[in-house]
């Protein structure tokens, strides 16, 4: 790589760097309470000395993710002391080495082209979507930097590490993960005209602590996903095509939000563009572009039917793998019609990455599952006890308060001396979250508590969340 070329990916990589760690240095991401209770579970395997087989829930009773999300949070965790902020810088140096891999990849599969690997770079860089999925504590986000490195081991004919990649993938998120798997197979059958057994040693590589758990537990897991399949969730009101135009409108707003800031009418010309640049000059790819583009095409195609088939429940999240796609399809389609004038102008004035540098600056205080704001008042309530012991009662709309027993164990370990206690206290102290959806629920919870001790104060911390004192009588 000569110097300017260095200088370029430099820039790249900085512009990129500070979209994605600005809201994490100003504590400006999401806790909420599946990060606590993930935080809670790696807390527990380090202070129990005891690996966990099973992931998080999957939402569906009975049926659980792998532990690899647990184990990965392990190493910040470890780094860092458990501190929320260092986990989610670590999110943000995956979310940049997706924009390194990127432009690896452009390179692997363009040698001799000085452009397209940079343009591949960028676009993961500044995009939307892709920033947006480098700074939360969540494990789908994880999709787009292991669906890059997916895209390198496909180019490559890697089928090991592939199905290690598509197992992680489908433990990130089960919805896509699934359908994924099915789609890719198929399409690996069709383009490649084969699939080795190696491929599959790598899917049971990620899916042996599941099967360790069943075995030692008469197929528990196995037998609740056998029910699922016989018996699934079927959405109120379900219908067909009702569901085919559901999926495409979520599918073309997913292309939108990667490539075009959610502007509708951008997003569809771009589409045209892609489209039609495609179809021109597609005898004109290699060989390795030609089956890398089909078998996106297929994969993309078969979830979109995979999704409009399945009954049940659809969340924006379940495309997750999506945008690193579209992006390559963006940037082949400019690498073959040489429009790299007009790649520097949709990259400016498109994307618009200096309006969105610029609007990072903006004050912007958030809600109650801002981090920041349940932190600032985790150690509010600390600062006042000074070293008291004291009760504490939660009210937040998930009920189960995991973030706040999160916060308080890790600031205990840390920085203070005193935990909540279970035995009756002179003081307590009252978190309330907002329950702006059902505010009955907080009413109701209130009347439940109102002679936990009375009330001597009461503040509003940022995020409108309401922290009372009060003394048992």
């Amino acid at each position: 790589m000569k110097g300017r070329a260095y200088i370029v990916l430099a820039l790249i990589l900085a512009v990129s760097a500070f979209l994605r760690f600005r809201g994490i240095f100003a504590e400006g991401f999401a806790f909420t309470y599946d990060v606590g209770r993930d935080l809670l579970v790696v807390r527990k395997m380090f202070t129990e000395h005891h690996l966990t087989l099973l992931g998080p829930t999957t939402g569906i009773e009975g049926i659980f993710y792998g532990p690899w999300w647990y184990y990965l949070l392990a190493f910040p965790y470890l780094i860092f002391s458990g501190n929320p902020t260092g986990i989610a810088v670590f999110i943000g140096l995956l979310g940049l080495t997706a924009v390194l891999l990127a432009y690896i990849f452009g390179k692997l599969l363009w040698p001799k082209d000085k452009n397209a690997p940079f343009i591949l770079a960028a676009v993961c860089g500044i995009s939307q979507v892709m920033v947006s999925s480098s700074n939360q504590i969540w494990s789908p986000n994880l999709i787009p930097f292991l669906m890059i490195i997916w895209l390198i081991l496909l180019a490559k004919q890697k089928y090991l590490p592939l199905g290690l990649i598509t197992g992680l993938i489908l433990e990130s998120e089960v919805a896509f993960g699934t359908f994924f798997l099915i789609a890719q197979i198929v399409a690996l059958m069709g383009v490649y005209r084969k699939i080795r057994w190696s491929y599959f040693l790598g899917l049971a590589i990620i899916f042996s602590p599941r099967l360790i758990f069943d075995l030692r537990h008469d197929f528990l897991v196995t037998k609740n996903i056998l029910k699922l399949i016989q018996q699934p969730p079927v959405s109120a009101g379900f219908n067909l095509w009702h569901s085919l135009a559901e999926k495409f409108i979520a599918l073309q707003g997913t292309w939108n939000n990667t490539l075009a800031n959610g502007n509708f009418v951008a997003g569809s010309t771009l589409f045209i563009f892609v489209l039609i640049i495609l179809i021109k000059y597609y005898r004109r790819l290699s060989k390795t572009e030609q089956q890398l583009l089909t078998t996106t095409l297929v994969v993309c195609f078969l979830i979109y039917l995979f999704f409009s088939f399945w009954p049940g429940d659809f969340w924006w999240y379940y495309l997750a793998g999506l945008p690193v796609i579209f992006i390559f399809w963006l940037a082949l389609s400019i690498r073959v019609s040489g429009y790299y004038g007009l790649a520097v102008i949709y990259l400016l004035f498109l994307l618009q990455p200096i309006k969105l540098i610029t609007s990072l600056g903006e004050k912007w205080e958030g809600n109650a599952a801002v981090y920041r704001n349940s932190k600032r008042t985790a150690v509010s309530i600390l600062d006042q006890a000074d070293g008291q012991p004291f009760n504490l009662l939660v009210y937040t709309p998930p009920v189960i308060p995991h973030t706040y027993n999160y916060l308080f164990s890790w600031l205990s370990d840390t920085h203070y001396s005193n935990l909540p206690q279970q035995e009756n206290q002179p003081l307590i102290f009252v978190i309330l979250e907002p329950d702006y959806e059902h505010p009955e629920r907080l009413a109701d919870w209130l009347q439940i508590h109102q002679f936990d001790g009375k009330i001597v104060e009461e503040r509003i911390m940022p995020g409108q969340i309401i922290v009372q004192k009060r003394i048992r009588q």
